[in-house]
């Protein structure tokens, strides 16, 4: 689990709907399917997939043969490796292979956005049924003592600051893939475009599983608030 500094509280805005008052009855928070969040581009993990037709498209072809098709004979891997550099080398193919990606890797991780604020009208009008909802605090020494708990039963969890910036970060999915690198989606996901540097938004990342609850503890949540509690 990565633990970072920051602030002594995190803030979740909600609505007061069955589902989001589970978070006050049950301490439960959400982990969510990116794929429907207000940001088209949020957590899509596009990658580049530079020199597919030359020496880094060759190579990951050999690399997925390894993976793939070691039970084969030498004739028959090498003549299905040919014909998938073959396809590399077609935009449609290229295109059709970017999506599946794309759409795996949106079932690899489930997020829970938290605010550094309580006080943002912005976040309360997005989030909190145009002000009319509830903002609770949720204390971050409690939620990294519960998020180590659940390291202890193979529960994998992050607590990542998201970071804005004006590009995306630009990573070639041959090489990422032949390295076995996952270190690069935590960076995909916890960054943004600027125009959403408002939100001061921290995610708290569930790997392998998307659309679950989970049950904080009590003793995290510190406060509930009202939108009167501040104007």
């Amino acid at each position: 689990m990565t633990q970072i500094n920051g602030p002594t509280t995190l803030y979740k805005y909600r609505r007061f709907d069955e589902l989001d008052l589970r978070l006050i009855t049950h301490s439960e928070i959400w982990f969510s399917c990116a794929k429907p969040f207000n940001d088209p581009f949020d957590t899509s993990l596009s990658y580049n997939y530079d020199d597919h037709d030359g020496k880094m498209g060759g190579e990951w072809t050999r690399w997925a043969d390894k993976q793939i098709n070691s039970h084969l004979s030498p004739q028959e891997r090498e003549k299905i490796r040919l014909e998938r550099l073959s396809l590399l080398k077609n935009p449609k193919y290229l295109e059709k292979m970017r999506n599946e990606v794309i759409e795996y890797n949106y079932n690899k991780f489930g997020i829970c956005p938290l605010a550094r604020r309580p006080d943002n009208l912005l976040l309360w009008a997005h989030y909190s049924e145009k002000h009319t909802g509830f903002c609770v605090g949720i204390s971050t020494s409690k939620l990294d003592e519960w998020m180590n708990e659940q390291t202890k039963e193979n529960v994998q969890l992050d607590r990542l600051k998201v970071k804005y910036r004006k590009q995306a970060p630009n990573y070639n999915f041959f090489e990422v893939t032949m390295r076995n690198d996952i270190k690069h989606i935590a960076s995909l996901i916890s960054t943004k475009f600027k125009d959403w540097s408002y939100e001061e938004e921290w995610r708290l990342v569930l790997w392998e599983r998307v659309d679950e609850a989970k049950s904080i503890g009590y003793d995290a949540i510190t406060i509930m608030l009202k939108l009167e509690s501040y104007f």
